[in-house]
Parts: structure tokens; C-alpha cells; sequence
């Protein structure tokens, strides 16, 4: 019981530092973009063996530094729609709120 008590309570500690340390707001520093790929692999069931093919879609991402809620410096990278992608520039401020991007210059 102990124990259990224990990993919660080291849990909800990890949760709650973590939550500060989002960036939601930076300066735009890196853009990339990330091929489509794929790859074979495997899915084991019991005795038999599935081959599988594994596909990742395109993505963009971007890299902003920015504060934390805790007045920390830090770099959060974003995956972000192709549109949105297409008209940041490095250098551009950039704001995420919940369920929306934005750029402001």
C-alpha cells in the first residue's frame, strides 16, 4: 500500500512540474519539415507474426524560444499545418492557444 501511495504521490509531483514549463508564446528560431515515410515491421499475436507496414505522414514543425510560466527560457517545437508553415518566417513571434495557432509579427 505504501508503495502505491508512493509512485501516486511521485506521479502528481512530476505532473505538476512539468505544467509550468510550457513555452506558449516565442520567437520563431527553426522551421523543418519532415518527409512521409514508411517502414515494414511486425505485430506479434501470440504465435503467429503479422508483417505490418508503418506510414508517417508529412509534417512541419516549428521551434520557438520563449518563458515559461516560470520566467525560464525554453524551446518548444510544434507541429503545425502546412498553410500556417508556409507564411511563418524565422523571426516571426508566434502564439499557441488552445485549439489555434497564431502568427503576430
Amino acid at each position: 500500500m505504501r508503495i502505491r501511495r508512493v509512485n501516486f504521490i511521485g506521479l502528481i509531483l512530476i505532473v505538476i512540474s512539468t505544467s509550468c514549463s510550457t513555452v506558449r508564446e516565442g520567437i520563431v528560431t527553426a522551421k523543418r519539415h519532415e518527409q512521409a515515410a514508411s517502414r515494414v515491421g511486425a505485430i506479434f499475436t501470440g504465435k503467429m507474426v503479422i508483417p505490418t507496414v508503418f506510414y508517417d505522414d508529412e509534417d512541419w514543425v516549428i521551434t520557438i524560444d520563449g518563458m515559461n510560466r516560470r520566467g525560464d527560457m525554453k524551446s518548444k517545437s510544434y507541429y503545425v499545418p502546412q498553410c500556417l508553415y508556409d507564411t511563418i518566417s524565422i523571426g516571426d513571434n508566434f502564439c499557441k492557444t488552445d485549439g489555434c495557432q497564431t502568427k503576430d509579427k
